[in-house]
């Protein structure tokens, strides 16, 4: 997909009313988690020629990804924004996260009918800014008790993540975590893996399927396969390093350092995640 890189210019405005749609708002608490600087948009859009829909008549939903992109680095999901034009309303919704797809904001605008901000850590929340009720009741496309109840943003902004797997082949972190760490289980409860050796490096197989090496070193390196592919790497602590996991979906996307989870945007993810993976080819090779 052909990527369009983001130039934002912010413009100082006087006297706007909060009842407009303005995208700088979201901008701005976006920019508490990084510059926008290599930051590009993906969009996907429902009705696109714009024609009448049946009892609405104007309907366009624009929903947009915002994301940091180099080659070195990948893609990291930084905010998602949807855009809806029905009959006479206009109103947004920005979901911001940070480097790890944790909701950080929730921003609702509609034109004529106010604005809220909840700002989310994990389950707790806070709203930082919101119209009253009355206007907000405004908007008659949305039920705003269901809209707004902050477990259900939670269960949006997590939903909409789906589509980052579809458009660049990012997984759901939590989701591909919690795959992952049920296949360690299920590995290491197999018993009946056959065991087969070259010099420091053991294979594990069920039945043909290799699902597990292990190479015997200052501490052994553990590495943990489905359907033929790399998806875990353990490498216990030594006196020069702390524990290292990686946790794989085709590319590294997890990478924690002692307790330490590491931003997939700094030099250190890629670092580690290379050398295992490095690492591993190697031990490949050999069995």
């Amino acid at each position: 997909m052909k990527r369009t890189i983001l130039l934002i210019s912010f413009l100082i405005i006087v006297c706007v009313s909060f009842t407009q749609v303005r995208k700088e708002v979201a901008f701005k608490y976006l920019e508490e988690f990084g510059d926008l600087f290599d930051n590009y948009k993906d969009v996907i859009i429902t009705n696109v020629d714009e024609k009448p829909w049946p009892a609405v008549g104007v309907y366009k939903i624009e929903k947009s990804f915002y994301y940091f992109y180099t080659n070195y680095h990948g893609e990291t999901l930084r905010m998602i924004s949807e855009d809806s034009y029905i009959s006479a309303m206009r109103f947004s919704k920005y979901y911001i996260y940070d480097e790890f797809q944790k909701l950080k904001y929730f921003i609702y605008q509609c034109e004529n009918c106010g604005e809220l901000i909840i700002k989310f850590n994990g389950n707790d929340f806070e709203i930082i800014k919101t119209a009253d009720e009355t206007s907000l009741s405004e908007n008659y496309f949305i039920d705003i008790n269901d809209e707004f109840n902050p477990l259900n943003i939670l269960k949006s902004a997590k939903a909409n993540l789906a589509y980052c797997k579809t458009l660049w082949g990012l997984p759901d972190y939590d989701d591909a975590t919690e795959n992952i760490r049920k296949r360690f289980k299920e590995v290491n409860s197999m018993d009946n893996l056959i065991e087969r050796r070259n010099e420091n490096i053991i294979g594990y197989y069920n039945d043909d399927e290799l699902v597990k090496i292990i190479v015997e070193d200052e501490s052994n390196r553990e590495y943990y396969l489905e359907n033929g592919l790399l998806i875990f790497a353990f490498y216990p602590k030594t006196d020069d390093v702390e524990d290292i996991r990686v946790y794989f979906s085709g590319n590294a996307f997890k990478v924690i350092l002692g307790k330490d989870n590491l931003p997939k945007t700094e030099f250190e993810f890629h670092e580690i995640a290379g050398q295992v993976k490095e690492d591993y080819n190697d031990a490949i090779i050999k069995l």
